[in-house]
């Protein structure tokens, strides 16, 4: 339900942010990721997310140097986070490295 009211509060007064948000992800942004100096990112997705392919994560891990990939085949989109988000919020204050959830 939680998604639910958020999408419905996303579109409230129409889908121009929503829209925006997607032509946004999808350009290009300046620069390549292959192209950043390597990091410690932890790269976590879901193998049962139905939005976003498991083929994404492993792309991401492949161009992000020094990164790591945390896939949980049980998990979904949302579930990856609601199920891990304990352990991903202390690795990220742990090291202060940034997280890429995926799905």
């Amino acid at each position: 339900q939680a998604v639910i009211d958020t999408l419905n509060e996303a579109t409230r007064c129409g889908a121009t942010g929503v829209a925006t948000d997607v032509r946004l992800l999808g350009s290009h942004w300046g620069f390549c990721l292959n192209e950043l100096p390597p990091s410690s990112i932890s790269v976590w997705h879901g193998g049962c997310d139905p939005i976003a392919p498991i083929s994404m994560a492993h792309y991401f891990h492949r161009q992000l140097a020094g990164s790591e990939l945390i896939i949980d085949p049980s998990a979904g989109h949302l579930t990856m986070i609601k199920w891990h988000a304990a352990e991903i919020l202390a690795r990220f204050s742990a090291s202060a490295a940034p997280v890429l959830a995926t799905g």
